[in-house]
């Protein structure tokens, strides 16, 4: 979950939120992440209930669920995968002064997640995450630590904007819908429990699921609101604009890990940087291909497949999806990658656009008549997570009719 999540959503997003309106963009971080929280919280408890993921219960629902599902998540894929990819090839790039552009280092990374995803499968994407994840942690509170008494808590602290222009809204809409990922990563999460089952060899409770589920999800607020003070001690004070560009950004994520820390850690914090965006990368790559089969079974499943088959089938479809999954992301790199503003927030407002699709299905799934009623969830969460839906699917309807009449 935090390995997915923390990404350029925190290292571009909430750092660059810092950088341009100090600590006033806190309370948009906080409002996603509370709004989304039951579609999170219920992925990996539905699949530690049934045994199957979220994607299952989806189809469950009907063909339109699954039909609905994908052509939502379909700019999140390609355009979203673009995104991270470019951070990470910028980091490199920037870190070890290397000569090849970012895009060709982006696409040779893809390339060589490719051959380890097809290699290691789950069991090498979970030895991966969670020592990265430990260590990413550790650095940027420290970090965070020695910014904090700078920052200049009068000019820095109002918590909204002073004006709300066009250029602000659309910022917010941007950083809310990649805040702390698109919804699509809570599905994965509900495949990734599903595999981590398969992995150790039996089905862990929903205690365990619920215990590892909120340790990454407090993980991931957390890491956004010390990168948005990273952000804000650093570069917002100091009047520094962000760069269009991955490397010159990945350049100045470094910087704010050397400014705190000393220059001797600029290679360190680079080679810490290039791991979480790397881990990010693989995630999606490992995601959506899982996704991929998923539904792709489903359909296979009650065709003429035999049971028997499950394995080698499986193996082959996902491996097919990843090769073109990345080949889509490849083409987004070569013929789209005007401006790496505007990639990252477009794919961050497919997302938001996305999300009340995502989380009503999500409740359908948990409070229909596939999970027992006594291992549904409580009346106080179940009313809430109707109430996030409802305002996520004003505050997308509101965001259409802004679009549309603007």
């Amino acid at each position: 979950m935090a390995a997915v999540a923390v990404g350029a959503s925190h290292l571009v997003q909430s750092t660059r939120a810092g950088a341009e309106y100090g600590f006033a963009l806190v309370v948009v971080v906080i409002m996603a992440m509370a709004t989304k929280y039951p579609a999170y919280r219920f992925c990996p408890r539905y699949t530690s209930i049934t045994g199957v993921s979220m994607i299952e219960g989806f189809a469950r629902l009907g063909p339109w669920a699954l039909i609905l599902f994908c052509i939502s998540a379909l700019g999140t894929v390609f355009v979203g995968g673009a995104g991270i990819t470019m951070v990470a090839a910028g980091i490199l790039k920037a870190t070890f002064s290397l000569s090849p552009s970012a895009a060709a280092i982006a696409i040779t990374m893809l390339i060589v997640t490719d051959v380890l995803l097809i290699i290691g499968r789950y069991h090498w994407l979970d030895l991966l995450m969670k020592p990265l994840m430990v260590f990413l942690v550790i650095a940027t509170v420290v970090a965070t630590a020695l910014v904090a008494p700078n920052i200049n808590w009068g000019e820095s602290a109002r918590l909204w904007p002073q004006t709300l222009d066009l250029k602000t809204t659309l910022f917010i809409i941007a950083l809310f819908g990649w805040m702390p990922a698109p919804l699509e990563a809570a599905v994965m999460t509900s495949l990734w429990s599903q595999a981590k089952a398969r992995d150790i060899g039996y089905r862990p409770s929903t205690r365990d699921a619920s215990v590892d589920f909120h340790v990454g999800y407090i993980t991931t607020l957390l890491l956004s609101l010390c990168f948005m003070l990273l952000g804000t001690g650093l570069m917002h004070g100091a009047g520094i604009s962000f760069v269009d560009s991955p490397g010159g950004f990945a350049s100045q994520l470094i910087d704010l890990y050397g400014k705190t820390l000393g220059n001797w850690t600029r290679p360190f914090m680079g080679i810490m940087a290039l791991s979480v965006m790397y881990s990010t990368v693989i995630a999606h790559l490992d995601g959506f291909s899982r996704i991929t089969d998923e539904i792709i079974w489903h359909f296979q499943q009650s065709g003429r497949r035999e049971p028997e088959q499950r394995e080698g089938f499986r193996r082959h479809v996902y491996n097919t999806a990843l090769l073109i999954i990345t080949a889509s992301i490849i083409a987004t790199i070569l013929f789209l990658m005007t401006s790496f503003k505007t990639l990252i927030d477009v794919s961050a407002t497919i997302a938001f656009v996305a999300t009340p699709v995502f989380a009503i299905m999500i409740h359908m799934v948990m409070h229909g008549t596939q999970v027992p009623r006594e291992m549904q969830s409580g009346r106080l969460l179940r009313g809430y997570s109707l109430f996030c839906n409802v305002f996520l699917s004003l505050f997308a309807l509101g965001y259409l009719v802004l679009m549309v009449t603007t």
